[in-house]
């Protein structure tokens, strides 16, 4: 056998193991499609699942989101600054913006220690930004401080850390006075309203999304949160699902369903592995 016919030979094993590499990437990105629709606990990521807005098709969402803005002309989502954020809730769960009491302001360096604390303006930092808690090491001169990486103990928190970190604990009153600090759950959350989502540690970083079923507040799963209607979608999800069409039925009714931003993810790398192929 000669030099030619090896080399030839070689080029069609390496070829054909890299088509099978190339099948194998496309296939194990088909089961994370799946893996992702299938009906599973509804838990999001702060801030890494809340919705971008390229990925908004949602007029309304794209209104609620986060430094987004609907250009009527194109009828899509486009990006904005945190100037541009007129309320409260929507600068407060951005991660690179915070609250000042009258106006949304840039914290792209994620300094907590830079939001000034006014008792007249809001009484948590957490009001100014989710990511951020009042530090009280020091009671006379209290500051804004990151959330600490660490997950703390919910039961060894006492009544003002427990009150701090509210997503993700509670306080649980006892007979003749007292208490003790507990992990929140959803049938923690005894009201409609209240029923939306739970932190499932103190770093704030996961949440689990709860619904509102026969009077009383459950876990939710994806199937349950996939039916969340247009108006309740992305508020209800803190901005990590959004709904998937601004069209309507005869009967005026919003066709599509809660699609969760992390599906956008998996489709682009699903679109990547075929494009490989």
């Amino acid at each position: 056998m000669d030099c030619q016919m090896i080399t030839s030979l070689k080029h069609k094993i390496f070829g054909r193991n890299d088509l099978i590499k190339q099948i194998m990437i496309f296939l194990s990105l088909s089961v994370l499609i799946v893996l992702s629709k299938a009906s599973t606990s509804a838990i999001v990521s702060i801030p890494q699942d809340i919705c971008i807005c390229e990925n908004i098709v949602s007029q309304l969402d794209c209104t609620l989101a986060n430094r987004c803005w609907w250009d009527f002309k194109t009828s899509v989502c486009q990006q904005q600054t945190c100037g541009t954020i007129s309320d409260q809730y929507s600068c407060a769960i951005d991660s690179q913006c915070y609250w000042n009491g009258t106006s949304c302001t840039d914290f792209s360096q994620r300094d907590c220690s830079k939001i000034p604390i006014n008792p007249s303006v809001f009484k948590s930092c957490t009001e100014a930004n989710i990511f951020c808690y009042n530090n009280i090491t020091v009671p006379s001169s209290p500051i804004c401080s990151k959330r600490p990486g660490l997950t703390q103990n919910c039961s060894l928190l006492n009544a003002t850390e427990c009150y701090t970190n509210s997503l993700a604990c509670r306080w649980q009153s006892s007979t003749g006075g007292g208490g003790a600090c507990q992990p929140i759950s959803c049938p923690n959350l005894k009201t409609q309203d209240d029923c939306l989502y739970y932190a499932l540690d103190t770093t704030y970083t996961k949440l689990q999304l709860c619904i509102w079923q026969n009077e009383n507040c459950i876990p939710a799963n994806t199937q349950q949160v996939s039916s969340y209607s247009y108006n309740d979608c992305f508020l209800n999800t803190l901005g990590t699902y959004t709904f998937s069409s601004n069209d309507v039925n005869d009967e005026g009714n919003f066709i599509g369903y809660c699609k969760s931003c992390f599906e956008f993810i998996l489709s682009s790398l699903m679109v990547l592995g075929a494009f490989i192929i």
